[in-house]
């Protein structure tokens, strides 16, 4: 074979290998989100079951989030400090998450709810940091792009969950569907352990990574890059997002049942419609950023985001409510993923991939966490009017646009191939 066959043969496998990696991640990130959000869709019949008040119900997000965002600042520094471990990672998060969860359907006080709930979030948040370190690596020049496919997978989860609670919480149990739900997401690991392989990096991408570091290290180089006004503008865009998107989406299903009064069924479709339209156009989003910049993008979701759920609070119901749910879909979390490309877009080359996105994942869980709980005892002082959710919603997504607009262009904005 000539050295010139010998290449192209390497670059063929090479690409096979970077094809896998990406569906394997891209398809794993499913299930992550498929236990939260048809938990969402069930907290209105335990909060029945249970005569729980909006901040009791409101409590189960809170501590969704918290737990979620601790793991993930630890998960992240441990994976850019073990990351010949990442599939290791990666697999350990889905059983684990799965054994969380079936934990809940298995209790029936609200405390230990809330305990197999914090462990069921802190385990599947687990997955974030190693998928988009690798995702990252792998795929420097279409990171907008990629982690936008990666976040459109887990919204496929997150459409797909409420439309299979609500049809199925009318003829057996909530508890009866999260059991089901564990032994799939048991025989989709197994799967995704033997598709994953090793994870090996190629030897272009062990020299551009650097030499290993110490946990010591580490923190100074992460210290260093949280100095970036670019990162920690970033980051505040997506609390703001955070708190705007976690408010609405844990009592919008409130809304639907008490409010416009739908069936289980019918909470479960339009719950789906939330996010359903961004699993197409989440990719499409980013890979817009990729071309344009992250900046410009960011800013136009967010006024977008605020015209739709003010017309949602004033459509009160019929099908132009429904059109409107679909519409916001669109761009449900896009926020999220281009967050995510444009801060290691600050960082890149710097092997923080991991840590960055733990970190992310903490500050949104810190603001995101808060939310559920100012915006229950909202409710509680206003006799449970719940079309308030759409107008505290639109509220933060206006601010977070302004926020936005003091990015700067050159770090937020897209980048060359390296």
């Amino acid at each position: 074979m000539s050295e010139r066959e010998a290449t192209a043969v390497s670059s063929d496998a090479s690409g096979q290998r970077d094809r896998r990696t990406l569906w394997s991640v891209v398809a794993g990130h499913v299930p992550v989100h498929f236990y939260p959000q048809g938990f969402l869709v069930i907290v209105p019949y335990i909060a029945d079951s249970l005569g729980l008040s909006a901040v009791q119900a409101g409590l189960f997000e809170t501590t969704r989030m918290l737990g979620g965002g601790v793991a993930s600042i630890g998960g992240g520094i441990v994976t850019d400090r073990f990351q010949a471990l990442r599939r290791h990672f990666m697999i350990v998060s889905l059983v684990l998450m799965a054994l969380g969860y079936l934990m809940i359907s298995l209790v029936s006080g609200y405390g230990l709810i809330l305990i197999g709930l914090a462990i069921g979030a802190a385990l599947g948040s687990f997955w974030h940091p190693p998928a988009s370190s690798v995702l990252s690596q792998r795929f420097p020049e279409r990171r907008g792009y990629v982690i936008a496919l990666h976040r459109s997978s887990g919204t496929a989860g997150d459409t797909v969950a409420p439309f299979v609670v609500g049809a199925l919480i009318g003829v057996v149990s909530w508890q009866a569907v999260v059991q089901g739900s564990s032994i799939v997401t048991f025989a989709f690991a197994g799967v995704l352990w033997m598709t994953l392989g090793t994870l090996s990096l190629d030897r272009a991408q062990r020299k551009a990574r650097g030499p290993q570091r110490g946990f010591g290290a580490q923190f100074g180089a992460l210290g260093g890059v949280f100095k970036q006004r670019a990162l920690l503008l970033l980051l505040l865009v997506s609390g703001l997002r955070g708190v705007a998107d976690r408010g609405l989406i844990v009592f919008f299903a409130f809304y639907l049942k008490e409010t416009l009064g739908m069936s289980p069924l019918m909470v479960g479709v339009h719950f789906g419609l939330l996010t359903a339209l961004a699993i197409v156009t989440g990719p499409f989003i980013g890979r817009t950023s990729d071309r344009i910049g992250r900046k410009p993008v960011i800013v136009t979701i967010m006024a977008i985001s605020a015209v739709l759920v003010s017309l949602i609070a004033l459509a009160d119901g019929g099908w132009v409510f429904t059109v409107l749910v679909l519409l916001l879909g669109s761009v449900m979390f896009s926020v999220s993923s281009l967050v995510q490309a444009g801060a290691m877009d600050v960082a890149h080359g710097l092997n923080l991939e991991g840590s960055l996105m733990g970190m992310y994942w903490g500050v949104n869980s810190l603001f995101g966490g808060a939310s559920p709980l100012i915006l229950g005892a909202i409710l509680g002082w206003m006799n449970n009017d719940y079309s308030v959710i759409f107008w505290y919603a639109a509220a933060f997504y206006v601010v977070g646009m302004f926020v936005a607009l003091a990015l700067p262009a050159a770090a937020s904005g897209k980048r060359t191939a390296s």
